[in-house]
């Protein structure tokens, strides 16, 4: 099936504001006495702020709280959270997420954010964004939240889309496992293709500030001429295929098949065969070697041997 629309996640994939939830999460939990780190602080990626409130109480001991205070509480981080945010410009939008935006609409794609954030449409417009994407789904208009899908259906409904043809980028394993539950195929970065958590995971170069276009696809193309040029002279020198496989996953993390190893060797076979079929139409020397003479110490005595060539 040819995907015809990407839905993204917006924290963590178009911008990062998690030391903006960080730090108002961490001054609310100040407040009342309960504890909070940075460890805490990861378990709320791409869940909704009152499930987030939740997570944030587990260690909170003091006199039961009413669902009107734990609303107060929620509000109050947020309002810690937007005076961070006002501070966003166009700037928090980098140059890689913009151009990847921009080449996937010239080829056609649909476009949409699926956050569960209530403050996408304030966040997208302070990273000029606000009027960009084919469809917003996000915190005000679901009711549940990730690992849920609702917030991807929703958003594969607002561009008219079938599941099948929608895949959804995320940064979070409860993310990756609402779009999975969509019936959405899923390309995951940061934490989550860590965890292995997409059905693709992408290792993201940290390449900020530099052009897309000769900084990723250019660092692409040269890494992998140096690893064909590595496997066919493994395979010249007589390296087994098995091998081959072994030496390319420990250095480069890439486990190459054989399939690609046997093209390379055609591809190799093809540059002898036409330097062997060459023209001579110059004088070329030529250059008889019988063998060669060598010193080896064998059974405690140095002696001089001779190998034929």
């Amino acid at each position: 099936m040819k995907f015809e629309a990407v839905i993204f996640d917006l924290d963590g994939v178009i911008c990062f504001t998690d030391e903006y939830h960080y730090l108002a999460w961490k001054a609310m939990a100040d407040n009342i006495g309960v504890y909070f780190d940075r460890t805490i602080n990861n378990r709320l990626r791409g869940v909704s702020r009152m499930a987030s409130l939740d997570i944030v109480l587990e260690r909170y001991n003091g006199v039961p709280l009413s669902d009107a205070e734990k609303e107060s509480l929620a509000d109050q981080k947020n309002e810690l959270y937007k005076k961070y945010l006002s501070k966003m410009s166009p700037k928090d939008l980098s140059d890689e997420v913009k151009n990847t935006l921009d080449l996937l609409r010239e080829r056609g794609y649909a476009l949409a954010i699926g956050s569960s954030s209530k403050n996408t449409p304030f966040i997208l417009q302070q990273i000029g964004l606000g009027s960009y994407f084919d469809a917003v789904s996000d915190g005000n208009n679901i009711t549940r939240s990730k690992p849920d899908p609702e917030v991807f259906v929703k958003a594969s409904e607002m561009l008219c889309m079938p599941a099948e043809k929608c895949i959804v980028v995320e940064d979070a394993v409860s993310g990756a496992a609402a779009g999975h539950a969509g019936g959405m195929k899923v390309a995951c970065v940061g934490d989550a293709a860590k965890a292995g958590a997409g059905d693709f995971n992408l290792k993201m170069p940290k390449l900020k500030g530099v052009a897309f276009e000769t900084a990723i696809i250019e660092r692409s193309r040269r890494r992998e001429s140096f690893i064909e040029e590595a496997l066919m002279e493994m395979y010249l020198a007589g390296v087994s295929v098995r091998r081959a496989e072994d030496i390319t996953e420990a250095l480069w993390g890439t486990k190459v098949s054989p399939g690609t190893i046997s093209s390379l060797n055609k591809k190799a076979y093809e540059h002898i065969e036409q330097w062997r079929k060459r023209p001579l139409n110059d004088e070329y020397p030529y250059v008889y070697v019988d063998g060669i003479f060598l010193k080896r110490c064998w059974g405690g005595e140095y002696e001089n041997i001779s190998i034929l060539v």
